[in-house]
């Protein structure tokens, strides 16, 4: 088993890395002190794109409603335009 400071290297590197201090944690803990730090940052990306794709699991609704909103706006422009 690593010691606490290789512990606390891999948590510096993956801040370094641009991973918040939360996810470095979490993930170390998880993971362990024998994983490489090139899995961890994997494992982080993953994550967060499988938050980023539940996240956006209503875009589809959201932009449906956008463009009947755009649709109205323009047609009403459109209108004015004309008879004016």
């Amino acid at each position: 088993m690593k010691n606490p400071q290789h512990k606390r290297t891999m948590r510096y590197c993956l801040l370094d890395m641009g991973f918040n201090f939360e996810e470095a944690c979490t993930d170390i803990d998880k993971y362990g002190p024998r994983v490489e730090i090139g899995d961890l940052a994997d494992f982080i990306n993953a994550s967060q794109l499988e938050d980023e794709i539940d996240s956006l699991q209503d875009l589809p609704k959201n932009k449906h409603v956008a463009s009947v909103d755009i649709q109205i706006e323009v047609f009403f422009y459109l209108k004015i335009s004309t008879t004016s």
